[in-house]
């Protein structure tokens, strides 16, 4: 038994110190969060990689009738689309288009994801759609930089 005794000291000491980050990286393999990466990680790589998942935004297509005449204006349906979704994020542009009719739709385009056109009665739902593939890119974006 006394023969065992210092391989079993050297194997103890050896998984003290090694199973911290044999834990960690287990933990990152199961969430991908990057801040649980053993020894590979620095604060400096998480902020490239927050500034690179923040350039993925919304893009607010409305396409409004020329033929037009009651409200809402441009600047309305733009205030309305812009009050929610600042609630919720900050990545948005707008971008409008004039189509024959008098007709308003919205369309929101997330990378290669398109969601509409929507009427101005449905534009919220479109939003929801958009604002889940907002944060799945960032989410795939940031798990793929590292």
């Amino acid at each position: 038994m006394d023969g065992l005794k210092p391989h079993t000291t050297v194997f103890l000491m050896v998984l003290l110190v090694a199973l911290p980050a044999l834990g960690a990286m287990a933990l990152y393999r199961y969430t991908k969060n990057p801040y649980l990466q053993p020894l590979g990680i620095t604060q400096a790589k998480v902020e490239v990689v927050n500034q690179q998942t923040e350039t993925v935004s919304i893009e607010v297509l409305i396409r409004h009738g020329v033929d037009r005449r009651a409200s809402p204006s441009k600047s309305d349906v733009r205030k309305l689309i812009s009050d929610a979704l600042t609630t919720r994020t900050s990545a948005f542009f707008f971008k409008f288009e004039e189509m024959i009719g008098s007709e308003i739709d919205v369309t929101y385009i997330v990378g290669a994801n398109r969601y509409g056109p929507l009427t101005l009665g449905e534009f919220a739902e479109g939003m929801k759609s958009a604002l889940a593939a907002l944060e799945y890119t960032r989410y795939v974006n940031a798990r793929d930089q590292f």
